[in-house]
């Protein structure tokens, strides 16, 4: 960016040179079909380091102060990590979304009309809608697998291998007996007391230690964002950063999973922060649906914001 910032600005699509030298014959300048004023741009600002050198068409913002280099709209250029959002870019979104409904405002006709207006109002609330039923179900299941995954340590329900303990001998007469349940010990055949409980306090510790190994391997092995609580990379995204795969689909799968497994094995460690990360994934995800949170980082991030909101209040 150089020059003065001023708040009118407009975007012209620029089609790079085919090659450096054709770049060097133009003196570094690039013609512009619409008449905006042409922006000096070097070289390396073309390039696509992605497609081994291939020079790319552009879209730059312009004013009679200064331009800015943007990826043009048709091509998919993934932020690298720990880079700012474009603010700027944003604001000039947001710029068009208000012209673009004043126009609509003022000549549109008919339901057609009052739909595509109360269409962008309801985006926010039907999104934040989503995300406190998606999570809510998502934490509701993480609760369930950790019952019975900590029930998993000391045996298993011969009725319904996937009940835990309160659900198995929730009919039975006496709550210290239950014929349904079946501890690792009866498992093999063991009558002595003292080999009985030497046994039943072995297979615990396997079974805990198996369970958060396997909880460390998943995060390790398919998505290393999923590993610690979130917090501190979540208030990071939402102060204008990008890290990409830390709200993706994986992430939130083996999330869920590794703290399923995780806490049920015992270790010391709580749902509170890792919910608000499965929320602001579930967030994110909501967001690729609506165009208005699509591709407009800012207000991507109001949703993110709620988000977390909806991961402290399933975690309370």
């Amino acid at each position: 960016m150089r020059g003065t910032s001023r708040a009118s600005y407009r975007q012209v699509s620029v089609s790079c040179p085919n090659s450096e030298e054709e770049m060097e014959e133009k003196g570094g300048r690039i013609e512009s079909k619409k008449g905006a004023r042409t922006p000096t741009l070097d070289p390396k600002d073309c390039k696509d380091e992605s497609s081994s050198g291939k020079w790319n068409r552009v879209s730059i913002w312009t004013t009679s102060g200064f331009s800015m280099l943007r990826p043009a709209e048709d091509q998919s250029v993934a932020a690298q990590d720990f880079a700012t959002i474009d603010w700027t870019g944003d604001h000039e979104l947001s710029q068009q979304r208000t012209e673009r409904l004043e126009t609509i405002r003022q000549k549109g006709r008919g339901s057609r009309k009052y739909f595509m207006l109360t269409w962008d109002v309801s985006q926010g609330w039907i999104a934040v809608a989503f995300i406190g039923v998606i999570t809510g179900c998502i934490a509701w299941c993480i609760d369930m697998t950790v019952k019975w995954v900590t029930d998993l340590k000391t045996g298993y329900c011969k009725r319904a291998p996937w009940f835990g303990y309160e659900v198995c001998c929730r009919h039975a007469a006496d709550a210290g007996e239950c014929p349904e349940w079946s501890n690792w010990a009866d498992v093999l055949l063991l009558e002595e007391s003292s080999v009985r409980e030497a046994v039943s306090y072995t297979l615990y510790v396997v079974v805990a230690a198996l369970l958060a190994a396997t909880a460390a391997w998943l995060c390790k092995t398919f998505a290393r964002y999923a590993a610690g609580s979130g917090i501190p990379e979540i208030k990071t995204i939402l102060g204008g950063t990008h890290m990409n795969k830390f709200l993706s689909h994986w992430t939130l799968l083996i999330k869920a999973v590794g703290l399923s497994l995780s806490v049920g094995s015992g270790l010391s460690l709580g749902k509170e922060g890792p919910y608000v990360h499965v929320a602001s994934c579930v967030g994110n995800l909501v967001a690729q649906c609506f165009a208005k949170f699509r591709h407009h980082e800012s207000k991507k991030r109001e949703l993110l914001s709620a988000s977390t909101a909806a991961g402290v209040a399933v975690a309370f």
